[in-house]
């Protein structure tokens, strides 16, 4: 599949869902070891074996537009922003939320 029909494909998934704006805040994540090293993952309920794994409950730092990648954190950098769209797990930046799921534009124009 090409990289323009997965992101429309990914538009029409997202805009049969619910999305709540809300300011961004830290959430649980799993830290798992690995032969690489340890790899951090969110935690959304999975389940882990907890000898391998660690559950940090706010370890969870940032997540991303589903768009355009744009980091949502509350870090207060001036690359991030502080809020944006969920349905619980993923997020939308306003902008592309606005632009993708409101109106209802291509997500692959500029």
């Amino acid at each position: 599949m090409r990289c323009e029909d997965m992101m429309i494909e990914r538009a029409r998934k997202a805009r049969q869902k619910e999305w709540s704006l809300q300011k961004w805040k830290p959430s649980p994540a799993l830290a798992t070891k690995t032969r690489e090293g340890t790899r951090v993952s969110k935690f959304v309920g999975q389940k882990y074996d907890s000898k391998k794994s660690k559950l940090i409950e706010d370890g969870w730092h940032h997540d991303h537009c589903l768009f355009c990648s744009q980091s949502i954190c509350n870090c207060g950098c001036k690359n991030c922003k502080p809020e944006g769209y969920t349905d619980g797990n993923q997020w939308n930046c306003v902008s592309c939320h606005k632009k993708i799921i409101v109106e209802g534009q291509d997500p692959t124009s500029s």
